[in-house]
């Protein structure tokens, strides 16, 4: 649908059959009842002499133009080039009622969860004084990540995936509210919390790959960098702030965090309610086992060699992270610096995080995606051997801050380009896999970081990471499909019936080359 002038839009096909006129007055919008160009001109021109004009000009128009008439499409595309005929666009993002409910339900929703993610250890602390269990309660809290990932994705991708999502909401609201009821009524035990810690992960499995997944139908593709930097804003911001929040209302009440975060899911769950689209494409064609079905989310992402690479890379450079992390406390520790300090520091991360979510967007529509890629593993590799070395504060903050900063911008470019390329029927499976490799590499960071730090030192530490990321870097900048970029258009649906037959075993597995155009 265009627009020209002041005429108002009108459809393509009420053009093309207007009648042929010369290419002079096709480039203008208007035509006059009467004239050379008008209507009552065409009609009285003679049949023969018309059929003589249009065998002559190749069918249109008549002998003496220089060039042809031009077609309704082509007359359409002499109106578009002109300043005053803007194409008619989809409306903005802020204006998509059921995206900004969803993703304000979110905001705050996130915000709970990392209110109440500080409440865990301290609250266990608090009623045992052992660390040993705080640890435990917290790895039992973070096994679903890893458990049901893959039986969640392909979960999500049969079932109305919104009901999904109200469901976990309710079940994470009744969880948490238990414990403050359980606190008042003296009947609160670290069993109790244990089973509370490990409902909310196993919610948080399901809803996370309904949300990203229902994103792709919710946003016009137009939309998707924007949508992605609203995301990444909002997880950033609930980093930044949920420490210091969780801390202040733990003060308040030791399980006042866990109240706040039940509140938390009663605003998710009521932005839910309010949506009115739907979450998922019609669902077509036969169903599997719930085994073929994952294997098929494998397959596709195995054929899909520029998601692949960037995906292992990411996996790869969160556990590099985990490594970060700990050198800077070790090290600021060592110089005598305060946990204020060490904190504000390591909040550098969040601040380029919020920096690079904002500008996720309009970058993400002006570069390409694999530039983004190549360069935040580079900028990475050049700053993780400072970490362990700069004394300086202000230069450690910046440090981190840029290693956030970009962080962000890769999420939003990559996250970009899975929701472009990535079939609606098969979203929720090939997420999970990613999310499987991603959350799977943060407990092996955390125990490389603890040995090699013991054994090396935080500054050794340092330039050891470094070199790994130098590594990722290399090999991913090598990769070919890397250097081409991802593909210009989602999988066919030749391919998508292709996984489905290397699903269900039909023949041998086999990488699937990519769709791209030339």
């Amino acid at each position: 649908m265009l627009r020209a002038k002041a005429c108002g839009a009108f459809p393509a096909t009420a053009l093309a059959a207007e009648p042929a006129r010369s290419a002079h007055c096709a480039a203008h919008p208007y035509r006059p009842a009467r004239g050379p160009c008008g209507d009552a001109d065409l009609r009285h021109r003679s049949a023969p002499r018309a059929r003589r004009a249009r065998g002559r000009a190749g069918g249109r128009g008549r002998r003496g133009d220089s060039s042809r008439a031009v077609s309704g499409r082509d007359r359409i595309g002499r109106r578009d080039r002109g300043p005053s005929a803007p194409l008619v666009s989809t409306p903005p993002l802020r204006a998509n009622r059921d995206f900004q409910l969803l993703w304000a339900g979110q905001a705050v929703s996130v915000l709970g969860s990392r209110v109440s993610q500080i409440a865990y250890p301290l609250l266990v602390l608090a009623m045992t004084g052992s660390p040993a269990t705080a640890g435990i309660v917290g790895f039992i809290g973070t096994l679903p990540y890893i458990l049901f990932q893959l039986p969640a994705g392909a979960l999500m991708d049969r079932v109305d995936r919104r009901r999904w999502m109200i469901a976990c909401d309710v079940n994470c609201l009744l969880a948490l509210g238990s414990v403050p009821l359980a606190a008042y009524l003296g009947a609160l035990t670290i069993v109790q919390l244990t089973v509370v810690a490990f409902i909310e992960g196993t919610m948080f499995v399901f809803f996370r790959l309904g949300e990203v997944s229902a994103i792709r139908i919710v946003v016009p593709s137009v939309h998707y960098p924007a949508a992605l930097s609203q995301n990444e804003a909002r997880l950033r911001a609930a980093s930044l702030l949920g420490n210091p929040i969780g801390g202040f209302l733990f003060d308040v009440g030791k399980t006042v965090p866990f109240l706040a975060d039940a509140v938390s899911y009663a605003v998710s769950l009521v932005t839910l309610l309010l949506i009115r689209a739907p979450f998922e494409e019609a669902r077509t064609g036969e169903r599997h086992h719930v085994l073929a079905e994952i294997n098929e989310g494998i397959h596709w992402l195995l054929g899909q060699h520029y998601i692949l690479i960037v995906n292992l890379a990411a996996s790869v450079t969160n556990a590099f992270f985990q490594i970060v992390i700990l050198v800077v406390i070790v090290a600021e520790r060592n110089r005598g610096a305060s946990a204020t300090l060490i904190g504000i520091a390591l909040a550098g991360f969040g601040v380029g995080g919020v920096i690079g979510s904002v500008a996720g967007g309009w970058i993400s529509q002006r570069t390409r995606s694999n530039l983004v890629v190549m360069s935040t593993l580079w900028l990475w590799a050049t700053l993780t051997p400072l970490v362990g070395i700069i004394s300086n504060p202000i230069l450690l903050i910046v440090l981190l801050g840029s290693a956030g900063m970009m962080g962000a911008v890769w999420n939003v470019s990559t996250g970009t380009i899975y929701l472009r390329l990535i079939p609606d029927r098969l979203m929720a499976r090939v997420s999970s896999v990613g999310s499987l490799t991603a959350f799977g590499a943060l407990p092996i960071g955390a125990l490389l970081a603890g040995l090699l730090v013991q054994t090396y030192g935080p500054a050794a530490t340092g330039v050891i990471t470094g070199a790994g990321m130098l590594v990722i870097a290399a090999l991913t900048t090598a990769a070919p499909s890397v250097r081409r970029g991802p593909p210009t258009v989602p999988v066919s649906a030749s391919r998508s019936e292709t996984a489905r037959s290397r699903a269900r075993g039909t023949f041998p597995l086999a990488l699937v080359r990519e769709d791209r155009i030339a």
